[in-house]
């Protein structure tokens, strides 16, 4: 999950020593010593970043926001993974210093390509990719100089029908999978194929160095990001736009990346499979070592196939005190008692909607999950590590068909 950022929460997550070398590495005079300021006093080092010019401390702002949101955990392992990929071995340096956060800066003045690397796996984290059902051939993706100039000229062809796009760079992020423990297959390795075209001349109202407003035109980039499972030869796409554009963007990716032809209609695919949520008898086994407390099937949404516009969503009670078999029993037999006076049988109805909450362990809310599924191909889970379990845990039901 992002953290959320202020400038007074990195101030005092981060140490003055670090801060310090940061600013002498960007060469940003702020006019204190921060080596001999009290960690305590974080107004007089935000005072002093805010004196900055503009742009230095916009560079600050979104640095230390960057820094700050690897600066847990999971983001010092992401570090030491991307950069182990990249030949570097970062373990004995951090290992000295104390506190995430300061790791993830440290990291982010002396080693800038696997700190890039580590954030753009982060912000994958709590994107929502569309999910593509169909199968394509497992293939390792490499992260070749040619690959990225031949996928950056088509993507900004398809772009130029729409007056934008004339600039475009790639990255290419690869995660190596792991072997299974039983069988010794590699799972969960992962490409990420990121396309930055040029969007649309923005205009902005904004202050000059010397604090007289004026009126500024930028050119931004928007994101295409494709996530290729190696083991699946299955894709994911993260792109604003209809399905229309999420169509072509996808025959870009297959024919250029993966570098097939396209003999298939991408509009049949059907990732998920819902209907089975119908049978009251339904369960959700969950591997016993990720201490699963339960699985609620907490909504669903029927539709009568042919019958467009007609639907009806049931849901089930809050008050579960722990039975997860509780709220699915009160689900359907709500459902079976409209049905029954209606006059009409539960095939005749079509699952395109649900919403199920999965609880792992934690006190309270914290361990939770509560996601949607709709059919055929869109669910709200993302990429933290427990939302990686669900997914896996969509196939062993039988939801996820892709």
């Amino acid at each position: 999950m992002a953290r959320q950022f202020t400038l007074k929460k990195c101030v005092t997550a981060f140490s003055n020593a670090r801060m310090q070398e940061y600013f002498d590495a960007r060469k940003f005079p702020i006019g204190i010593d921060l080596r001999r300021h009290m960690e305590e006093d974080t107004k007089a080092i935000i005072d002093a970043i805010g004196a900055l010019p503009p742009d230095s401390r916009a560079e600050v702002e979104r640095d230390f926001q960057d820094a700050f949101g690897l600066g847990d955990e999971g983001g010092v392992k992401s570090i030491l993974t991307e950069a182990d990929d990249l030949g570097t071995d970062l373990a004995d340096h951090l290992a000295r210093i104390d506190g995430h956060e300061d790791k993830a800066l440290w990291t982010l003045i002396h080693a800038p390509d696997a700190f890039e690397a580590a954030r753009t796996w982060r912000t994958v984290e709590v994107l929502n990719f569309a999910a593509i059902a169909r199968t394509c051939p497992r293939r390792r993706l490499h992260a070749a100089m040619m690959l990225k100039k031949t996928s950056a000229r088509r993507s900004s062809a398809f772009f130029a029908k729409e007056a934008r796009g004339r600039y475009c760079e790639v990255d290419i992020y690869v995660r190596e999978g792991v072997p299974d423990s039983d069988t010794g297959e590699v799972k969960g390795g992962r490409t990420l194929y990121c396309a930055y075209p040029e969007d649309y001349a923005t205009t902005d109202i904004g202050y000059d160095d010397h604090g007289k407003r004026k009126r500024g035109t930028r050119r931004t980039a928007f994101e295409i990001i494709f996530q290729y499972f190696h083991d699946e030869g299955r894709l994911s796409l993260y792109a604003k736009g209809d399905k229309k554009r999420a169509l072509a963007l996808q025959r870009i990716f297959i024919d250029q990346v993966l570098d097939i032809e396209v003999p298939f209609d991408l509009r049949g695919d059907r990732v998920f499979e819902l209907d089975g949520l119908r049978n009251p008898s339904s369960t959700f086994p969950t591997p016993p070592e990720d201490a699963v407390e339960y699985v609620l099937l907490k909504s669903l949404r029927l539709s009568i196939p042919g019958e467009s516009g007609k639907r009806v969503t049931f849901e089930a009670s809050e008050n579960h005190n722990g039975n997860s078999s509780a709220p699915a029993q009160s689900l359907h037999a709500f459902l079976q008692e409209t049905l029954n006076q209606q006059k009409r049988t539960l095939d005749q109805y079509h699952v395109t909607h649900a919403t199920m909450q999965v609880k792992f362990p934690g006190k309270g809310h914290r361990g939770s999950v509560t996601f949607a599924v709709t059919w055929p191909d869109s669910c709200s889970l993302r990429d933290e590590e427990s939302h990686m379990k669900i997914k896996q845990y969509l196939k062993d039901w039988g939801i996820d068909r892709a």
